[in-house]
C-alpha cells in the first residue's frame, strides 16, 4: 500500500520512441487474441478483469473510436482533466495517441495480410518487425 511516483526524467523523444515499441507489442498481443492464439499465464484477479475487458469489451468498439473514448474516460471518470496541462499532455499522449497508434498498426497488418495474402505471423513479422517464433524462445 502506498503511492507509486514515476518521476521520469527523460526526453519526449526517448518516451514516444519506447511507447511506439509497446504500440507494436500491444497490436501483436490484439491481433493474436483476436485469433485465439494468446495464452493467458496465471495472473490476480483485477488482472483478470483488466483482461477481459481489454478482450471483451474495448477490443470489440471500433477502431479508433475506442482510442477516444479511453481518452474521454481517463479525462473524466478518472478525473484526468483535474490534472493541469501537463496532466492533459499526458492523458492526451497516454491514452489517445498511443492506443490510436495501436490500432493503427492493427489495421496495417490487417491490410498486409489481405493484400499479400499471407498469415498474421507473416504481416506481424513484416509490419512490426517482430518475429513470433523468435518472441515464444525469450
Amino acid at each position: 500500500k502506498g503511492n507509486l511516483v514515476d518521476h521520469n526524467l527523460n526526453y519526449l523523444t526517448w518516451w514516444m520512441d519506447k511507447h511506439n515499441r509497446y504500440a507494436s507489442r500491444e497490436a501483436v498481443d490484439l491481433l493474436l487474441e483476436s485469433e485465439n492464439v494468446s495464452n493467458a499465464a496465471q495472473m490476480s484477479t483485477g488482472a483478470k478483469v483488466k483482461r477481459w475487458l481489454k478482450y471483451h469489451v474495448y477490443a470489440f468498439l471500433p477502431v479508433g473510436f475506442r482510442a477516444f473514448m479511453f481518452w474521454i474516460y481517463r479525462m473524466t471518470f478518472r478525473l484526468g482533466v483535474l490534472d493541469g496541462p501537463r496532466g492533459w499532455m499526458f492523458h492526451t499522449l497516454q491514452g489517445l495517441c498511443y492506443r490510436m497508434l495501436v490500432d493503427a498498426k492493427i489495421v496495417q497488418v490487417r491490410w498486409y495480410q489481405k493484400e499479400k495474402k499471407c498469415s498474421l505471423q507473416k504481416a506481424i513479422g513484416e509490419v512490426l518487425d517482430i518475429d513470433l517464433c523468435e518472441e515464444s524462445q525469450a
